[in-house]
């Protein structure tokens, strides 16, 4: 069974290895991962402001297994009303089993009950499934995220 609870500072060491783990595979599978460095603020700045960080556990084991993460915040630099995600990972096994959904759902209802009205985050164009994911709960594409080498 899988079970999705809301994170708290005594997850941390959680929450960074399920990050690490999905930095990795996107360094790996697209040749370019994230600051760690801009992901352990946003975090850190999520479980400060009691924003949205939940991790995704499988019961099903004799101890519980985390295999997913989500984070969503509300930063300084955000308009009124939004939050910004700092991805959703979900371990390679437990894919196409729903569990980014729930994942995203409990972020959403957690964000909806604090009073924010939107959500933006960044999915890489060549992450295919991770687009059809978000796409299929309801995200829309608003815009691209252009770069150019110096």
């Amino acid at each position: 069974m899988i079970e999705i609870r809301r994170a708290t500072r005594d997850d941390w060491v959680t929450i960074m290895e399920l990050y690490t783990a999905a930095n990795h595979e996107i360094d790996t599978r697209y040749g370019r991962g994230v600051s760690m460095a801009l992901l352990t603020d946003g975090i850190e700045h999520a479980l400060s402001n009691d924003d949205a960080v939940f991790v995704a556990w499988d019961d099903q084991a004799l101890a519980s297994t985390p295999i997913g993460v989500i984070a969503w915040t509300h930063t300084p630099l955000c308009r009124e009303g939004q939050v910004v995600g700092f991805g959703t990972y979900v371990e390679p096994e437990f894919r196409r089993q729903g569990v980014a959904s729930m994942l995203r759902a409990c972020a959403a209802e957690h964000c909806r009950q604090k009073g924010y009205k939107t959500i933006e985050g960044i999915a890489g164009v060549a992450n295919v499934a991770g687009l059809q994911s978000v796409l299929s709960d309801g995200f829309a594409i608003v815009g691209y995220l252009v770069e150019k080498q110096l």
